[in-house]
């Protein structure tokens, strides 16, 4: 999966790109099953100079994607 992610003037945007069939498959599972609540984010900095972001979406209480 392709990442990148965009600074504008009021907030920032981040942009997946699917590289595989496996890649979209989650993709679009995430879109069927995601709820506009995030649980979680954090940036990370280690003493390797490594940086590195997690973000946390909530999924729908009864998700279910299937794709065949």
């Amino acid at each position: 999966m392709k990442v990148n992610f965009i600074e504008y003037s009021d907030d920032f945007g981040i942009i997946f790109e699917a590289e595989t069939v496996e890649d979209a498959s989650k993709l679009v599972r995430y879109g069927i099953n995601k709820t506009k609540e995030i649980k979680y984010s954090e940036v990370f900095a280690d003493r390797d100079e490594k940086v590195s972001m997690q973000i946390v979406i909530r999924k729908k209480k009864q998700s279910r994607c299937i794709i065949r």
